[in-house]
């Protein structure tokens, strides 16, 4: 099962003035320290639309993720969009934000992402991401963390995105999610980093998939929150802040039921100083 936080008893139910362009990746590679808890609240139901009991354990859960993610320019396109290669290093978890911390596997893991303009194409290779103890599946919004796709919105003015991605871990087993969201121009200011601007956002997820291992269909839906500080210079990223919560369905065929994750992630990313890892 994908993009849920593992359920062993699924099995029991199925029978700027205006801001910089963004979207040109900068010549030298981008690294980012990142740092997100996931509440996660699962409840199912079988085909008769009785409650189906699961341990306390899996009714309720948390888990948190931090450490560095970098991404470093591959190859240009035909069609001119951008492939950057994307690794984790030195990625740790625990059960809390306050620990104990230990190495997750999802460490020196890398996948290239193809980008147009910021928004996602896709992910190659996100499949040795996905499932425990690594939970890239479940915490796949990093990548849309790292490469949000802000308009072009003057000072103090507001502006409409509407932007997508895929994950998909292999043939019938994907998902497309959809971001539509208000940004608004906060403001410039001069930081360590250079002259920034911060772009606060807010709106809503949408998304369809598949997973014809479990013959289920899934919908997605949620609600987006944060703000994004970009380097004028060169668009670069140098934050952002994010609250995010979903609602994710798995709706089963052949007499299943329906299992319904709720999670709420809250995070942020910014910018890191040193080398990138090996």
């Amino acid at each position: 099962m994908r993009w849920l936080l593992p359920v062993p008893a699924l099995a029991l139910l199925v029978s700027c003035a205006s801001l910089p362009r963004v979207g040109s990746f900068p010549d030298t590679p981008l690294m980012w320290q990142f740092e997100v808890t996931g509440t996660f609240t699962t409840h199912a139901v079988d085909a008769d639309g009785a409650p189906f009991a699961l341990p306390s354990e899996l009714v309720e859960s948390t888990l948190s993720l931090k450490g560095l993610v970098s991404q470093t320019f591959a190859r240009d396109f035909r069609d001119t969009s951008t492939g950057t290669l994307v690794r984790f290093h030195q990625v740790e978890m625990a059960e809390s934000p306050e620990g104990p911390w230990r190495r997750s596997e999802l460490s020196d893991r890398s996948v290239e992402m193809r980008t147009f303009e910021s928004e996602i194409l896709d992910i190659y290779e996100v499949s040795h991401l996905a499932g425990a103890p690594r939970y890239g599946d479940v915490f796949d919004l990093l990548f849309p963390v790292i490469s949000p796709v802000v308009p072009r919105v003057g000072r103090g003015e507001e502006a409409w995105r509407r932007a997508s991605w895929p994950f998909k871990l292999q043939r019938g087993q994907d998902i497309r999610t959809t971001m539509t969201a208000t940004w608004r121009n906060e403001g410039f200011e001069g930081t360590d980093q250079g002259r920034t601007v911060t772009v606060s956002y807010d709106g809503v997820l949408e998304g369809r998939g598949q997973d014809i291992q479990h013959t289920a269909q899934l919908t997605l839906t949620g609600a987006v929150d944060g703000e994004v500080r970009l380097r004028t210079s060169d668009a670069a990223m140098v934050a952002h802040r994010f609250d995010w919560t979903r609602t994710v369905e798995m709706r089963f065929g052949d007499g299943g039921g329906v299992l319904t994750q709720d999670q709420h992630f809250v995070g942020r990313v910014s910018l890191a100083d040193g080398e990138v890892p090996p």
